[in-house]
């Protein structure tokens, strides 16, 4: 097992993998500041929920360190939990180029010791084949996609604009038509697991400011009245066309990446119907 360095130098991210058991980690302390955390291990027990691993590397000095990493669920945690405007940027590297490289063994290849460099060459130009022509077949499915949902991507835009915020209440019974059994309680707890929405006290159930600068949701303050006399403030977070759409669309992505986040909070038998994205997504359902 190798760690795996990552680098996109145009948009200044750069994390370290590992894969165990067929599937990736990512080195906590670099996402973390990818993301604008200041204080990792805090941002580490804050958000991450999987199980604690530590993994031998060599620091610059040739000794090994042992450093935190963190599956995808924790990675998303951290991704939804981020202030940083640069959080959707990063999201989409990670899940558009480093993902695949590490799954398709493509574009990113570790050379390994007992190779000759003619080796190491033989072996780029097989996989360099193999990428460019999965590559292409991806090009001409995307293609096909994008012309499918032409009118569903016009519409999409015009809704985000002209069409009113939803209860999460409503957005629940929304996606149990679509297939992924839920309730508005269970939605909010995923939301909150999610760092979408706060947990304790002031910010329970109020959205990230992430979240809230992007647009993807508002809020209303009213306050509850108890017989004691007691006022207090209550907070209901209402999900905009364009939170909607942006939503919809990392909970297919989920799904399809890390299916087991859901698993705590949907029904028996759920799944995400891909033919009820669109629905999901724009349909025009009264609270």
């Amino acid at each position: 097992m190798n760690i795996v360095p990552f680098q996109n130098t145009a948009l200044g991210f750069s994390v370290r993998t590992v894969t165990i058991n067929e599937e990736p980690w990512f080195v906590g302390k670099d996402v973390c500041a990818a993301l604008g955390y200041a204080n990792e291990s805090k941002a580490m027990n804050d958000h991450c929920r999987g199980v604690t691993k530590r993994y031998p590397i060599l620091d610059s000095l040739g000794r090994t360190q042992e450093v935190r990493i963190i599956n995808e669920p924790d990675m998303m945690r951290l991704i939804c939990g981020s202030k940083l405007e640069s959080a959707q940027r990063f999201e989409a590297w990670v899940f558009e180029e480093v993902l695949p490289s590490i799954r398709k063994s493509g574009g990113y290849m570790v050379s390994r010791p007992e190779e000759t460099p003619e080796e190491i060459m033989a072996r780029a130009m097989i996989i360099a084949g193999d990428t460019i022509k999965k590559q292409t077949e991806r090009l001409k499915q995307l293609e096909a996609e994008r012309e499918r949902n032409a009118a569903y991507v016009i519409y999409g835009k015009s809704v985000e604009v002209s069409k009113g915020s939803k209860k999460v209440g409503t957005y629940a019974k929304i996606l149990t038509q679509g297939g992924m059994i839920i309730g508005e309680r269970r939605l909010f707890a995923l939301l909150r697991e999610l760092g979408i929405l706060g947990k304790v006290g002031a910010y329970h159930n109020e959205p990230s400011q992430y979240c809230i600068e992007r647009g993807y949701f508002q809020i209303t303050h009213r306050e509850i009245a108890h017989t004691s006399g007691i006022k207090e403030p209550k907070i209901t977070p209402y999900l905009t066309p364009k939170g909607r759409i942006w939503l919809t669309n990392k909970f297919y992505k989920l799904w399809d990446t890390t299916p087991e986040v859901f698993t705590p909070f949907v029904g028996k038998g759920s799944c995400l119907r891909p033919d009820m994205k669109d629905y999901i997504a724009y349909a025009d359902v009264e609270d």
